[in-house]
């Protein structure tokens, strides 16, 4: 576990929105094929989309993926935990969930299978989902 910015700062990861929130990275590649398509590009003007067309075929023909591990989950799990108790969070969601709501963009990250472990992290640690 790593420390990126001291937590008194703001961090620069959800663009328009970051007051009020932590980030937490796993250095994995939770996206699945296709799936930046269909949060990033899909609604995207003919322009954009043909300025993108490098990464949209990168993000239909990437067949390999990190699966997230034990070890990984379970410091989740328990920084999930102590940050809850120290600053009294009650919302946790991924990066895809609080980009949306800030400017409307969609975002892969942190991919289906992060999503599926915020989700199980939010059953399991009485957090919320994110709104506004």
């Amino acid at each position: 576990m790593y420390e990126g910015r001291d937590i008194r700062y703001v961090g620069e990861h959800v663009s328009e929105g970051n007051t009020g929130k932590i980030g937490i990275v796993l250095l994995a590649d939770l996206v699945e094929a296709g799936e930046a398509y269909e949060q990033e590009y899909k609604d995207m003007t003919l322009g954009q989309r043909i300025r993108a067309l490098p990464q949209i075929f990168v993000d239909g023909v990437v067949v390999r993926h990190d699966q997230p591990t034990e070890p990984q989950v379970k410091a989740l799990r328990v920084l999930s935990e102590v940050l809850k108790e120290f600053f009294n969070i009650t919302r946790l969601g991924g990066h895809r969930e609080y980009q949306m709501l800030t400017n409307g963009k969609g975002r892969a990250c942190p991919g289906n299978l992060g999503m599926a472990i915020v989700k199980s992290l939010r059953s399991e640690l009485g957090f919320s989902a994110p709104s506004k």
